[in-house]
């Protein structure tokens, strides 16, 4: 056990804590690899990539709000970028859908079954 010199604390505490963080993200990440062959199975791959895109937006969202990140520009465009595309993902989609109520609903703005 290695001693700081302040206080005579041992890092013993945080690299123990440290450790279980490592081995729980690790957990997390395989879990989520597991869901994610679980939806692929019963989605078309594109609505996966939609969905984790759209993940990836929240997260950058919910770290600017619970840890204070200041926002750049490169971070701005990013997400814009992101919620865009699937903006426009969603409405391509409804374009080319199977019949011309969807088309219609699609220039209307409304989400048709």
């Amino acid at each position: 056990i290695k001693k700081t010199g302040v206080g005579n604390e041992t890092q013993s505490g945080s690299n123990e804590t440290i450790l279980v963080h490592i081995l729980l993200s690790g957990l997390f990440h395989y879990l989520n690899n597991e869901v994610m062959y679980l939806v692929l199975s019963n989605v078309h791959p594109i609505t996966l990539a939609v969905g984790n895109t759209m993940k990836r937006v929240f997260i950058i969202a919910a770290g600017v709000l619970v840890f204070s990140t200041p926002v750049t520009l490169q971070t701005a465009v990013g997400s814009t970028i992101g919620i865009g595309g699937v903006f426009l993902y969603s409405m391509v989609k409804q374009w080319y859908g199977d019949n011309d109520q969807t088309r219609n609903a699609c220039l209307c703005g409304l989400r048709v079954r």
